[in-house]
């Protein structure tokens, strides 16, 4: 029983995560999606076009997709929502290791010298969560239990927060909620 309450979890999860990058919305993935996020992140963080942040995120965001794109069963150049899953679950089995969240974590600082002089405080905590379609959070709630109440958090506690999205299976855990409420 506990074993399917976690992968009914990680479902939502992964269903809700396809939901946010998906910017057209349809129920396919691509190239331009994770481009469009990157457009959403930037515009959200002050970040100009073609400046070293911009640039970063966009190469963070185009390695992710082209370890998405490798999900794509049919070879049409998209992926579908039981692609994205087979994808999801490859990376919570290990199977494909990757230092996505580092270098996410990475750029994300980047945005936040840009807009917060370099601190990620509770500002770019909302210009993240604004980033993602539709997401319905109480960035300030999220940002104090993410923060520990110290009104900011470090590259490296991000780098972990993201990680914990994926490998936590605990509702209660703030983490499952970086990305929005699902």
């Amino acid at each position: 029983m506990q074993k399917d309450h976690a992968h009914s979890f990680a479902q939502r999860k992964d269903a809700h995560l396809f939901m946010v990058v998906n910017a057209k919305p349809d129920s396919h993935l691509g190239a331009d999606d994770f481009n469009l996020l990157a457009d959403r992140l930037c515009a959200n963080f002050c970040a100009q076009r073609g400046s070293p942040a911009d640039n970063a995120m966009r190469s963070v965001l185009m390695r992710r997709w082209e370890e998405v794109v490798k999900a794509d069963a049919n070879g049409d150049g998209e992926v579908t929502i039981d692609e994205w899953h087979a994808f999801r679950s490859s990376k919570r089995q290990g199977k494909t290791p990757t230092s996505f969240f580092k270098d996410y974590a990475k750029a994300l600082f980047g945005l936040a010298s840009v807009m917060q002089g370099g601190v990620f405080n509770e500002a770019a905590m909302r210009a993240l969560v604004m980033s993602y379609n539709g997401v319905d959070v109480d960035v300030e709630l999220l940002f104090r239990l993410l923060s520990k109440d110290t009104g900011a958090v470090s590259q490296d506690d991000l780098e972990q927060i993201l990680a914990r999205y994926v490998e936590s299976h605990d509702p209660s855990d703030p983490a499952n909620y970086v990305f929005g409420n699902f």
